[in-house]
């Protein structure tokens, strides 16, 4: 069910700005009406990001018919906020840079996927943590720009727009015991790329198997996310099969209403 937005704080992520308001603002580039979403209006194109409280897809939003489009307008726009090129998948990282959510390894595994698979895929961090690991993830930026950036610190609106326009979501965590990054990917058509455990492991299935939509590894290292690049630019690549499990992901009802039934089913 739909909540409303109670509370609205004001950001700026370079073009991007929001007000507490219901009017229309003119920020230069891109025009905001701040409601019980933000709608994104460029080109006579309109992108809805819901940040409602459930974080689920509006009517408004791109559905499993439209995802195609949808999605590539939303990385459109954030690829050109960043600076990054939007032709290749589009990886994205969102969570607290520490050692359980193997923040640690990133850096390395960025700058060797970019490296061996130069110009095969871009990467957007956004998060903040250990200022060690933020340093290096800023670092990258030198050396890698057009496929790499990151914003470090913490940003609920972003965060929404990178969901909405990433082709894949990536979560090396070493600890999960539940995980809700991967299942907002699934309702916006994103391609989780988890390690298998805890809540990752629960509730994704990777490609290769029955009914499977996403893509899970092992072990939290270079080698692993390596991998997993490599398989992420091969379903980029087969459209249909990138359909397919896209329609699977935004189909799937993790909502509390089916949670609730199955507790009855069994307690009742």
């Amino acid at each position: 069910m739909e909540q409303e937005v109670k509370h609205l704080k004001e950001f700026k992520v370079e073009n991007f700005k929001c007000f507490e308001s219901f009017e229309m603002k003119d920020i230069g580039q891109f025009n905001l009406i701040v409601g019980d979403n933000i709608n994104l209006i460029k080109a006579n194109t309109i992108i809805n990001l819901d940040v409602s409280a459930n974080l689920n897809l509006t009517k408004n939003n791109f559905t499993v018919k439209t995802v195609s489009k949808g999605k590539q307008e939303n990385k459109k726009l954030i690829c050109k906020n960043f600076n990054i090129n939007n032709e290749v998948p589009l990886i994205g990282f969102i969570g607290r840079l520490v050692g359980e959510k193997a923040a640690d390894i990133l850096p390395n595994a960025l700058e060797q996927s970019l490296q061996y698979f130069s110009q095969q895929c871009s990467f957007i961090i956004l998060g903040s943590g250990e200022p060690t690991i933020e340093a290096q993830l800023n670092q990258i930026k030198e050396t890698n720009s057009n496929f790499y950036n990151a914003y470090i610190g913490y940003n609920e609106e972003l965060s929404h727009l990178l969901y909405a326009g990433a082709d894949f979501l990536l979560m090396p965590s070493r600890v999960e015991p539940c995980g809700l990054n991967q299942m907002y990917a699934m309702r916006y058509g994103t391609v989780p790329m988890v390690r298998s455990t805890g809540g990752l492991k629960d509730t994704v299935i990777d490609v290769g198997d029955t009914g499977g939509f996403g893509i899970r590894f092992n072990d939290a290292s270079t080698y692993d996310i390596l991998y997993s690049v490599q398989r992420a630019i091969s379903l980029f690549a087969d459209k249909e099969k990138l359909q397919e499990v896209r329609t699977i992901m935004m189909q799937i009802d993790n909502s509390w209403e089916k949670t609730v039934s199955a507790y009855d089913e069994i307690y009742a």
